[in-house]
């Protein structure tokens, strides 16, 4: 079996979906005899962590025409031809139902993962879509339990995380890797006052996030806030802290 991974990640799209992509890459290494990421090299992309798990990247060049569509699913089409590619996974917001309906003429399998939302899709298999009104008899697996996640706590450490005194907490914070709205900040302000001297703050500062220089030089003075200046991996970010403040989606399943 030769799968494909049609994913983009960008300033504005984030990186959830090419983790929770890898974390499926990953899965399904044993299994197939080849696995490529279809994707875009858009501003503020995640490609490196793609490349750094040793995945082919399949690039969709760059395109002028209003037709962007139009051209994603001819470019696909065209990447899964050379790649003699017999199953695509979908995740992606902003393709959609005629989309999935063109490139399934050329898959044996098309698999879409969706957010819990009420989208109709035209696929095999759909992962967490509440939406009942498919067109072509598709397979649902919806509920918790089929979240992808890329890291997982183990029960022994949320024990542990349990049983940690309330004196030494260590709170996390996260917005992603943009924070349009600047959450981090605002909330970084709080906690530097002196209510919260006996707690320890560690803030992951997204790859785009614009903010970023100011933060560091507002806050470096406190010796309780601690701002982590590039990306992490979640998992090493999950161990070192108790609580996490959050925004939904991937990291919040984590």
């Amino acid at each position: 079996m030769n799968i494909a991974i049609r994913v983009d990640s960008s300033n504005i799209i984030g990186a959830g979906h090419v983790r929770r992509c890898l974390k499926l890459a990953r899965d399904l290494k044993s299994k197939c005899k080849k696995i490529i990421f279809i994707t875009k090299d858009l501003g503020g992309n995640f490609n490196n962590l793609i490349k750094k798990e040793n995945f082919k990247i399949a690039l969709i060049k760059k395109n002028k025409s209003k037709k962007k569509l139009s051209h994603d699913l001819e470019a696909t089409k065209h990447i899964c031809k050379k790649f003699e590619i017999n199953t695509l996974i979908i995740d992606h917001y902003f393709l959609g139902l005629r989309w999935e309906k063109k490139i399934k003429k050329h898959l044996d399998k098309l698999v879409v993962i969706d957010d819990f939302s009420n989208k109709k899709h035209y696929c095999d298999l759909v992962i967490n879509n509440v939406s009942k009104k498919n067109l072509n008899g598709t397979t649902h697996l919806t509920g918790l339990k089929y979240v992808i996640i890329p890291n997982n706590c183990s029960k022994n450490k949320i024990k542990q995380k349990i049983k940690k005194s309330f004196k030494t907490l260590t709170i996390g914070t996260f917005f992603g890797s943009t924070d349009k709205i600047n959450c981090n900040e605002k909330l970084l302000k709080i906690f530097s006052q002196k209510e919260f001297k006996k707690f320890k703050f560690i803030s992951i500062l997204g790859k785009n996030n614009k903010n970023k220089k100011k933060i560091e030089r507002n806050f470096k003075k406190y010796k309780n806030i601690y701002i982590e200046k590039k990306f992490v991996n979640m998992k090493y970010f999950f161990k070192k802290i108790d609580i996490l403040i959050t925004v939904g989606g991937v990291t919040s399943f984590e």
